[in-house]
């Protein structure tokens, strides 16, 4: 995620000491552990459309503050924040996309999906700019209706791509 890289280079930069930017990286970790036990819940009650919007807005939120505080103790709390909808936003958009990606396209899907996401992913960590960007797009396009109208699982069978 090129939020933590992003605060880990900063904190670096900064003379901040080891053990504190792997503290970092734990917080941001044990939150997202914590995000996978809620995921399977909350995938099968809230339409997967709405999940997904849900964990855009809610990542989003939880970076706003690091625009105007920098302290360790913001950026500690705002990634833990962060970490929480990962897996709900994984398991509704990717398990979306391959549910209706027919098996002779999972591999090209995959292919390009993960190229896109590791060409930003590469990109992102020196220019927080453009993290900040991609959220704001992010949060744009979950708010968008056709998105959010992506129901739970059981009913993907109905929705045409």
């Amino acid at each position: 995620m090129a939020s933590i890289t992003g605060a880990q280079i900063m904190l670096a930069a900064r003379g901040t000491r080891a053990v504190m930017i792997g503290l970092l990286g734990t917080a941001m970790g044990v939150s997202t552990l914590v995000g996978s036990l809620l995921a399977n819940k909350l995938i099968d009650i809230i339409p997967t459309g709405m999940l997904i919007a849900d964990a855009l807005v809610l990542f989003v939120v939880s970076q706003v503050p690091l625009l105007f505080v920098q302290s360790y103790a913001a950026i500690l709390i705002c990634q833990i924040l962060a970490g929480l909808p990962f897996p709900a936003l994984n398991a509704g958009l990717l398990g979306f996309l391959y549910g209706k990606t027919p098996d002779n396209m999972q591999g090209r899907a995959s292919a390009v999906f993960e190229t896109t996401v590791g060409i930003l992913g590469a990109a992102c960590p020196a220019m927080m700019g453009v993290a900040v960007a991609c959220s704001v797009a992010g949060l744009a396009i979950s708010l968008a209706g056709p998105l959010r109208s992506i129901p739970t699982p059981e009913r993907w069978s109905e929705v045409a791509l």
